[in-house]
């Protein structure tokens, strides 16, 4: 990982350097970039960037995003974020039914295409995702195949659960309608002349309540401090409705290539989930209940991983959602992109503006830079670069050559207004 440093304060302008670095964007040119011996930035207090050109580059999947759907008013945290320089764009994680209509297979995309607009008139970027989860339109499915599912983020600790009623991944009607979602999403984004502002989508499907990979898989003898809204054990319910792990590997792969072919030629981003355990219904191939086991878990998902990666190739990047000050970015994530020569993402946690109702509005940023879920540290610009850093440069990438770097950092409303010049800094690796 690259040493940055905050070298002096000239004036009103901080100036910013790093030592020798090892991970750096391999498309980077000398002026700016992070593979030779220092690298110098030079900001202004107000966050403006004094070694910027007149020109910003065509948005694509790199840089610094920010996710917009996690406030209350989409349109204007877009407006908000897209007004900082040193952001690059957008990540809008939708639910299937922000853009489904009333109307089985129709669709109302009133509420992304201002989203779009904004972002293609600040000529920036924009990442989207579609999630199923509670967001499928269950009214357009047969009710006698519809199941009922329960997940609790943090096992519990935040009090919030989050309900899935909708029929099983491998439902052959639900999987028709998913190819037909990606198609006509590709099809409006095309024809409404988005194809160049949409620069990456989420790889999704299989989910809980983000769009993280994984499902529901809790019951409320699993925790040990259950919240009393989790009252549906989702095991079982996955056991009645016939899961077993071939069925879901079988789903996943229809949900990949419908995304694939629908969307040639466009990256995409499997955000991954960093639990063992708990990611899949601990239920083996006869339809068993069995005990949950770390390695079958782990082969599950190396399966899935593997199933993308045939299938998108480089356009696919792997990352997962949580950096934090002082500590290494997420082993697995750095395992799958050496493996298989792919790029990586990653985002800030969001401990103090938090989306769980935990610390929510106690100071102004968004992510924590130490301490608990619980009982957050606050950032500093330094602090907050450090946990950037760990995204930037994470321990043990060895991936050579363009596809293998870095290639999306997320941060959260404000923070990159409350440290420019960490944003400016990571700006500055990730697109020059």
């Amino acid at each position: 990982m690259a040493a940055w440093a905050w070298l002096a304060v000239s004036g009103a302008l901080f100036v910013i350097s790093c030592g020798p670095n090892t991970g750096a964007h391999p498309d980077a040119s000398s002026s700016g970039a992070l593979d030779g011996d220092t690298y110098e930035v030079v900001v202004s207090v107000d966050g403006s960037n004094a070694n910027d050109g007149a020109s910003r580059l065509p948005p694509s999947a790199h840089g610094v995003f920010v996710p917009v759907t996690f406030a209350s008013n989409w349109t204007s945290t877009a407006a908000q974020a897209l007004a900082v320089l040193d952001v690059d764009g957008i990540a809008v994680d939708l639910a299937w039914t922000d853009i489904a209509a009333t109307s089985t297979r129709t669709y109302d995309f009133t509420t992304l295409d201002p989203l779009l607009q904004l972002a293609r008139d600040a000529g920036k970027g924009v990442e989207i995702s579609v999630i199923g989860a509670g967001g499928t339109p269950s009214t357009w499915f047969d009710p006698l195949s519809l199941i009922h599912l329960q997940y609790s983020p943090h096992n519990g600790a935040t009090d919030r659960c989050y309900d899935t009623i909708a029929p099983p991944p491998w439902d052959a009607v639900y999987l028709a309608a998913w190819d037909d979602m990606t198609a006509q999403l590709a099809s409006h984004i095309a024809s409404a002349g988005y194809s160049d502002t949409v620069v990456a989508l989420r790889l999704t499907g299989l989910n809980a309540s983000t769009a993280e990979t994984h499902l529901p898989a809790q019951s409320p003898a699993m925790l040990n401090n259950p919240p009393a809204c989790l009252t549906v054990d989702s095991v079982a319910v996955w056991q009645a409705a016939g899961y077993t792990p071939v069925k879901i590997q079988a789903a996943w792969s229809a949900l990949v290539t419908s995304w694939a072919t629908h969307f040639p030629g466009v990256p995409f981003e499997l955000v991954l989930w960093p639990g063992v355990n708990d990611r899949f219904p601990p239920i083996d191939d006869s339809g068993t209940v069995v005990t949950p086991k770390a390695a079958a878990d782990q082969a599950q998902y190396d399966a899935m991983v593997a199933e993308a990666a045939r299938q998108l190739g480089s356009r696919l990047i792997v990352g997962t959602w949580f950096l934090m000050t002082g500590t290494a970015a997420d082993a697995v994530t750095v395992g799958y992109a050496n493996q298989y020569g792919i790029g990586t993402l990653w985002q800030t946690n969001l401990w103090w503006r938090s989306y769980e109702n935990l610390n929510h509005g106690t100071v102004a940023g968004a992510a924590a830079c130490g301490g608990t879920l619980q009982v957050p540290v606050p950032c500093t610009d330094e602090t907050f670069l450090d946990e950037l850093d760990q995204g930037v440069h994470p321990a043990g990438l060895t991936v050579p050559g363009p596809v293998g770097a870095t290639r999306v950092i997320e941060v959260f409303v404000p923070d990159p207004t409350l440290y420019p010049n960490a944003t400016h800094a990571v700006h500055q690796a990730l697109t020059q």
